[in-house]
């Protein structure tokens, strides 16, 4: 394993990390918070067939430093015929003309959302027996319940990493879920359980809230990878032909908006 570390002091940006290899392989990127545990902002697979190269990690949100560590997936400790080369920290690209910020729910769900996902890997746990043990916004309008894992009300564990309240907006988070996720995963999730309620025309729509949270999401500028990975993981859990629909739409919705083909209505 190759490990480097990277000063990225808490700012918005592009992780350019070029990599050497002597023959075509398949390596593995993670990229973490230096200081906090379970906070990786990506986590990754690639084959790669060319001599050089570069690995885009765009960063929304990072700590003072990170991380990087490079692998070879089926030996750790072999670190021959490949290298990182060239770190460089680039501008974030976004497309927050995309986001109506006149809207202030969306707004302030955003800073709280941020907020947790960055810290949600060594955050306790609420109590799930006292109704008033909760994480707050700063302006007390969402909510987020911070469970072990997810139960239904006959105590059976749910698969799902998070669910909305439909009448409170209380968001109930699976802990079990989020330890394994990195932080564009929790991010995406979350924006998610808020478009059911908050951007949906129809709240009960999965569609509907799929497109609207990745609208969010992608205008912010987090990286494409996670967000497949974050509904891959939830779709493993719950396979059916309506999910892999829901899959379909939604590589082809990315597919459109790094391709500027986004028609968007209501915003």
């Amino acid at each position: 394993m190759i490990e480097q570390s990277v000063i990225t002091r808490y700012e918005e940006q592009t992780l350019q990390i070029t990599v050497k290899t002597s023959e075509p392989m398949t390596l593995r990127l993670i990229v973490k918070d230096s200081d906090k545990d379970n906070t990786v902002f990506t986590d990754r697979l690639c084959p790669i067939e060319d001599e050089l190269h570069t690995f885009y990690v765009r960063m929304p949100l990072c700590g003072n430093k990170s991380d990087i560590l490079l692998f070879n997936p089926d030996n750790e400790d072999d670190n021959t015929g490949f290298e990182i080369t060239k770190v460089v920290r680039a501008p974030l690209q976004k497309r927050l003309d995309l986001i109506d910020f006149k809207n202030t729910q969306l707004k302030s769900f955003i800073r709280f959302s941020q907020r947790f996902s960055f810290n949600a890997g060594w955050m306790r746990t609420n109590d799930p027996a006292n109704p008033n043990d909760y994480y707050v916004s700063d302006d007390n309008q969402f909510f987020i319940k911070y469970l072990p894992v997810i139960t239904d009300e006959n105590g059976n564990i749910e698969s799902t990493p998070s669910r909305i309240e439909t009448g409170s907006g209380l968001i109930d988070v699976s802990q079990e879920h989020f330890l394994g996720a990195t932080v564009p995963m929790r991010e995406a999730i979350l924006l998610h359980e808020f478009a059911h309620i908050f951007l949906n025309e129809n709240p009960a729509d999965e569609t509907e809230a799929d497109l609207n949270s990745l609208l969010v999401y992608l205008a912010l500028g987090y990286p494409r990878i996670e967000a497949h990975e974050a509904w891959i993981g939830t779709f493993e859990d719950a396979p059916s032909e309506e999910n892999l629909d829901r899959y379909e739409i939604i590589e082809q919705f990315i597919k459109d908006f790094e391709n500027n083909n986004l028609v968007i209505h209501g915003y």
